[in-house]
């Protein structure tokens, strides 16, 4: 199995996928690939500030990375939204050409591009679109994000099912406990059954941690490259 460029997406927002996101770069890091992170749309801030998370896992600066600052993240709003409301806030509607323009620009510099989606895969960013439409457009591979906890099944079978039906490939599934709450029967489960059902490895299966830089994600590549 092999990817050019991964789109991280997850069964909700807060989940963990901006320091999976970081996480990932950083493993194809020491496998000495030239990588870039990329956020299409940032909201809450006046900042990219989840590229700076990825850069900070990444032991980067904002300096390093300065010549693609605005096609590593295209979009920023104060709003802490869904895009398309943001967007509707401060009138500055979300162009998808100019998504599909910052891409193509990282894709075609780099070895892989690792794209952090806003919360879900069918977050709107408009009216009458969503991050899924322009992932489909681009065809992306897909590596979801799950929070596991009670409830996550649902949830994850939704958004398989979803991407899915848009033909495209799902690489893997990430288990994230982004909460700091005991070990259970339901949490040992989760991946379980839903990689049973969807017949998708699990890549990782993380437990809660404050330390998330010692994480290493390594391991999800060794049959991904």
């Amino acid at each position: 199995m092999s990817f050019k460029n991964i789109f991280i997406t997850g069964t909700n927002t807060g989940v963990g996928k901006t320091v999976i996101t970081g996480l990932l770069a950083k493993a194809l890091l020491k496998r000495k690939k030239n990588i870039v992170t990329q956020k299409w749309i940032q909201t809450g801030n006046t900042i990219p500030e989840d590229i700076y998370t990825h850069l900070e896992i990444m032991n980067l600066t904002p300096n390093d990375i300065s010549d693609y600052a605005t096609e590593m993240c295209p979009y920023i709003y104060t709003l802490p939204a869904s895009p398309h409301l943001a967007a509707i806030n401060e009138n500055k509607p979300i162009q998808k050409h100019r998504i599909l323009l910052a891409y193509h620009t990282l894709s075609n510099i780099f070895d892989h591009v690792l794209v952090e989606g806003a919360g879900g895969f069918l977050v709107p960013y408009s009216e009458s679109g969503t991050i899924g439409d322009i992932v489909e457009e681009l065809k992306l591979d897909i590596i979801l994000v799950v929070n596991n906890t009670l409830g996550c099944i649902n949830h994850t079978l939704l958004s398989v099912n979803e991407i899915r039906s848009r033909g495209l490939n799902i690489l893997g599934l990430i288990f994230n406990q982004s909460e700091n709450e005991p070990q259970s029967p339901i949490l040992e489960d989760n991946p379980l059954i839903v990689s049973e059902m969807t017949e998708l490895p699990i890549l990782a299966n993380l437990t809660y941690t404050q330390d998330y830089k010692k994480i290493d994600l390594s391991s999800v590549f060794d049959t991904l490259l």
